[in-house]
């Protein structure tokens, strides 16, 4: 079966969006949108998505002959459908202006997905610095999603924004629950200078513009420099 019959089959056979994101590994919203033909049928999905469609009708998978090895093969180009904005450098004891910080522009775009958050808005900043070094070295991107649609969690590496009179910190740490309620704000870093955490201030405290998490860690990238021609 192609791509399109498969697609008419599972619509007309109305096999439940949740068993077709089991199958090809994403979640519900990938089987959404293949259905609605927002999102084409990997080549790596066929077969499962075949023996899934056999399931419903309550026979056995479509046996095909085996094709004749071409004389050369080329590897499938996996479909990148997500371009992810770089808008800035995240980097631990740097203060600017706060204008500065904050009028940040898109400066390239990071050409990959991140599964389970096909739907969500992500950003992405490139690590300056030696302040989380043990986890991501300088150059790595991180992937970031909005806490207010991600959500926290323990444990979750999250960019904080330090804010001091007219100044402005971006900063990668690692967040951790302490067991006096505070929030512990950690570097991972073989650095010296980064060592100690600083702390999320309680809803007690009176300073509520001092630190915010404006990002939470989903995904990280490296490019790799080739040596010159």
């Amino acid at each position: 079966m192609g791509p399109s019959e498969i697609v008419e089959e599972l619509k007309r056979l109305q096999v439940p969006h949740d068993a077709i994101a089991k199958v090809i590994g994403r979640d519900r919203t990938a089987a959404t949108k293949m259905l609605s033909g927002k999102r084409s049928v990997k080549f790596n999905e066929v077969a499962g998505l075949e023996a899934l469609i056999a399931e419903y009708r309550g026979g056995a998978p479509e046996v095909r002959p085996a094709p004749s090895p071409p004389v050369s093969v080329v590897p499938p180009i996996k479909n990148i459908a997500r371009r992810i904005p770089v808008v800035g450098d995240v980097q631990a004891g740097v203060w600017l202006e706060a204008v500065v910080r904050e009028t940040y522009e898109v400066e390239e775009y990071l050409p990959i997905d991140v599964a389970g958050y096909e739907s969500a808005t992500l950003r992405a900043m490139r690590v300056v610095g030696p302040s989380m070094n043990k986890l991501y070295p300088p150059g790595r991107f991180v992937v970031l999603a909005d806490p207010a649609e991600a959500g926290i969690r323990n444990g979750d590496h999250v960019v904080v924004e330090r804010r001091k009179d007219s100044l402005t910190e971006i900063t990668l740490k690692e967040y951790v629950e302490e067991a006096d309620g505070r929030v512990a704000l950690w570097p991972r870093s073989d650095h010296p200078d980064y060592q100690e955490p600083f702390y999320l201030r309680t809803r007690d405290e009176a300073d509520q513009d001092g630190v915010k998490i404006i990002g939470v860690v989903v995904a990280d990238y490296r490019r790799r420099d080739r040596p010159p021609a």
